[in-house]
């Protein structure tokens, strides 16, 4: 049977290609982008829009429905959806009145289009953009099918003759392509290798590596810009290919060989603390290069974001979403170099001295924070110099300085943990052994802030800042400064052992009731390892960076200034010790010795929390199981270490807990026994603490419900703490049965879960 041919001829013709025409303008103004040149496109989409609608004023009436229908499966919204439903119901009204109006098989197509134009991303881009240009192609086939033969010839050609410069294209630009590869592969891995440097602070090896990324790049540039590539900018998606290698390759040669340039003059060995002293000239030099030092590598990142597009091949994008994830971990290492070096001047005494106070804590006796404050020293830093101007012990604070003593905050610290350190809460008046609880709350901004106003009326000086360390802090500095000869014992003790000696042997030495000689110990101890410190070298920041970062991601060694721009350093650093910022739910949990002994080296707890969030409705409920272990003995080890001093049997294990969430609490059981837990909240979190007695060698269950509303508008977040306690304290999380964060290590820190 021969085809029927539908002629448009007259003033059919002048409305078909009027109407196809402002049909092809309002696809033009979706914004598609298939070469990257915004006018170049405009006029390709728009020919070739018109093009296929001026074809399908002869197709068949139900191609047209069939438009409508891909329209209307796919529409993104409810006001597109209504335009397809619109283009559908005219496109079966045509087949229904069984007459040949070309225009009005034309405005179908036109108003279908306007909607596949504006998918969005259909699964990903490029199946929407097949399903667009696909739905396009077909229509204008099955419309020129029946079209005059002067017609159809005409269109062949034009499409021969565009199948011919795609083919000259491609040739021409993937022969210099596949040249290139080898090149642009190097440079790419130069490159990252060279940010890995960076972060490491090894500046000469990484200034090295960018100058090979530089050549590597240059090397590709030159394959890519030649004369005959260029015809490729003129084709859909390979000129996105095309235009995006030419810009990197480009850019990232001019940026390597800036940021290799950069690093010539950055040497951080100038910055040793030597003889405690610190060159702060030294410091004050690097701020101009260390900014041209983020301005280049943000120029480097614009550029992966310029030349990052949908249309490209997933290979590519993989590649270039790798060195962009190099680069965003550098941008923050960056900026906190730089704000570093911006506050450390004065930090360090150039605008006139600066006082320090250290605390020296032990997890064998557990605090919130993590442990007891047994020591402290009093730093001064004067242009630079640094020295040890007071040392001393907990009970020194105690018992010194005015009477009485007096804290105005912070409030929630005062609020929820004023039990242990106020004798008044309505006046504010310390109790006697305020600082052996000074460290009870693991907010440490919150502590600083105490320590600071407390220290002076404890006959110390006003601080600018305040430092807590632990001993794994302390066995980290050792391995700096060297061991240790504790002569009153006959104890080297070294880095491998000073851990063991301050958690538990000096108690065990203390049996004998010489409990003088051991807190000597314990001071000579810290005394000379801060001594030992001020009279050598110290290794460049990278170094000191990479031995003490884990203590700082620990909550093991924290900072706290008074001055709130140079307080931003240890935000940065993360090493602040604030409560963390949770954008839905936060669960973090702390024990703090209530019976004054050194049990916590015997203690093991571990967690596991099950988590069921209603993204529909935001309710959220939970249950969080907490294992509490004591393997003490009930005899064969000193009461130092067993004992207690509220009569409970020798070897219980009496620890405060506290449970700070994201979520409400509902209920409470110990051993499956409800029981009663003290509520409020802190930092925005909702708190609950109780006291758990753990006889020797038993286990204790503690579970607690949760039950509230959260924003779950960006699905279901949760940031979890864990406080650096004696023993690894390992925490696993499910949500909706299925693991999320499963800490089997039980390392301190923070992690966070985004669904």
């Amino acid at each position: 049977m021969a085809r029927q041919r539908l002629r448009v001829q007259g003033v059919d013709a002048w409305l078909v290609a009027g109407i196809a025409l402002a049909a092809a303008a309002g696809v033009v103004l979706a914004g598609p982008e298939p070469t990257g040149s915004a006018v170049y496109d405009g006029v390709l989409v728009l020919v070739a829009t018109w093009a296929c609608l001026w074809a399908s004023a002869s197709a068949p009436w139900w191609t047209g429905v069939i438009v409508a229908a891909f329209a209307c499966a796919f529409a993104p919204s409810l006001a597109l959806f209504a335009l397809a439903a619109a283009a559908l119901v005219g496109g079966l009204a045509i087949g229904v009145a069984r007459r040949a109006v070309p225009w009005s098989r034309v405005l179908v197509a036109g108003v279908a289009v306007q909607v596949l134009a504006r998918l969005g991303n259909v699964d990903r881009f490029g199946l929407s953009s097949l399903i667009a240009v696909g739905v396009m192609v077909a229509i204008g086939g099955f419309g020129l099918r029946r079209r005059p033969r002067r017609d159809r010839r005409l269109m062949w050609i034009v499409v021969g003759a565009t199948a011919g410069v795609v083919l000259i294209a491609a040739v021409g630009f993937g022969l210099p392509a596949l040249g290139a590869r080898d090149a642009l592969t190097d440079g790419s891995n130069e490159a990252r290798t060279g940010i890995r440097l960076l972060g490491d602070g090894d500046f000469l090896a990484a200034r090295d590596s960018f100058l090979r990324a530089a050549d590597a790049f240059s090397q590709a540039d030159g394959k890519l810009s030649k004369p005959w590539t260029q015809p490729a900018r003129l084709v859909p998606v390979l000129a996105q290919h095309r235009n995006s290698a030419a810009q990197l390759v480009d850019s990232a040669a001019d940026v390597s060989t800036l940021i290799s340039g950069v690093l010539q003059v950055i040497d951080y060995d100038n910055l040793r603390v030597v003889n405690g002293r610190i060159d702060v000239a030294a410091i004050e030099l690097l701020d101009d290069p260390l900014q041209q030092l983020v301005s280049a590598v943000d120029d480097l990142d614009a550029t992966l974001t310029d030349v990052d597009s949908p249309w490209l091949v997933t290979p590519l994008r993989t590649r270039l979403q790798d060195l962009a994830d190099d680069i965003d971990e550098q941008q923050d290492r960056g900026e906190n170099a730089l704000v570093a070096v911006q506050n450390a001047p004065a930090m360090l005494g150039a605008d006139g001295p600066r006082v320090y106070f250290i605390a020296f804590t032990t997890p064998a006796e557990a605090r919130g924070l993590g442990g007891f404050m047994g020591n402290w020293a009093e730093v001064t830093i004067t242009d630079g110099k640094i020295e040890l101007t007071d040392f001393g012990r907990t009970l020194d604070l105690n018992t010194g300085g005015q009477t009485p003593k007096f804290l105005t905050g912070p409030p929630d610290l005062l609020r929820n943990y004023g039990d242990f350190l106020l004798a008044d809460p309505a006046t504010g008046e310390v109790g006697p052994d305020a600082w052996s609880n000074i460290t009870g709350s693991p907010d440490f901004p919150a502590v600083a802030q105490v320590i600071a106003e407390l220290y002076p009326q404890s006959g110390g000086r006003q601080v600018d800042g305040v430092f807590v360390m632990d001993v794994e802090t302390i066995a980290r500095l050792m391995q700096i400064g060297g061991p240790v000869r504790v002569d009153s014992l006959g104890v080297d003790l070294t880095a491998d052992n000073v851990v063991a000696f301050l958690m538990r042997d000096q108690y065990v030495l203390a049996a004998g009731g010489d409990d003088q000689a051991r807190v000597d110990a314990l001071e000579e101890v810290a005394r000379q390892t801060v001594g030992r410190l001020l009279t050598t070298s110290l290794p460049a920041p990278p170094e000191l960076g990479k031995l003490l970062g884990p203590m700082a991601s620990q909550g093991r060694l924290l900072g706290w200034v008074s001055r709130p721009e140079e307080e931003k350093v240890f935000q940065r650093l993360g090493m602040d010790g604030a409560l963390p910022d949770r954008d839905s739910d936060g669960l973090m949990i702390t024990f703090s010795n209530a019976v004054g002994n050194k049990i916590d080296d015997l203690f093991q707890a571990q967690a596991t929390y099950d988590v069921h969030p209603d993204r529909s409705s935001g309710k959220v409920t939970a249950t969080l199981a907490l294992s509490l272990t004591n393997t003490a003995p009930a005899s064969g080890l000193p009461d130092s270490i067993i004992g207690n001093v509220v009569g409970l049997p020798v070897g219980t294990n009496s620890t405060y807990v506290a449970v700070y969430s994201g979520l409400p609490f509902a209920s409470a059981t110990v051993d499956g026994v409800p029981v009663g837990f003290t509520l409020d909240e802190d930092n925005g979190y909702f708190l609950m603490t109780s006291f758990v007695d753990i006889g020797p060698g038993q286990t204790v269950v503690v579970e607690m419900q949760m039950d509230g509303g959260l924003d779950l508008s960006d699905g279901y977040s949760l940031v979890v703490r864990t406080p650096p306690t004696a023993r690894p304290f390992p925490i696993g999380v499910q949500v909706d049965g299925v693991a999320a964060i499963a800490d089997l290590s039980g390392t301190p820190g923070v992690r966070r879960y985004v669904s």
